[in-house]
């Protein structure tokens, strides 16, 4: 797959995942994680949170929704 981009994401689940069973029998779970931002330009500064919508598919989606719970880091 060429247009597949690889990313490494560390942060927290904002929610447990959610899966559902689509008509053609696969499965799909979201979820949202946050992820901090360490850098700061002084030390007062409040840190930055991104957070970024998730969606897998098939055997990962499954234990995705077995494994992940909300407040949980990735493992």
């Amino acid at each position: 797959m060429k247009n597949i981009a690889h990313i490494i994401l560390d942060g927290n689940l904002t929610s447990d995942p959610e899966i559902k069973t689509l008509n053609s029998g696969k499965n799909v779970a979201t979820f949202t994680l946050a992820v901090n931002h360490d850098y700061k330009s002084t030390p007062e500064e409040p840190g930055e949170v991104s957070f970024v919508d998730i969606e897998l598919w098939d055997r990962q989606a499954v234990n995705a929704h077995e494994y992940l719970k909300k407040g949980k880091k990735r493992p």
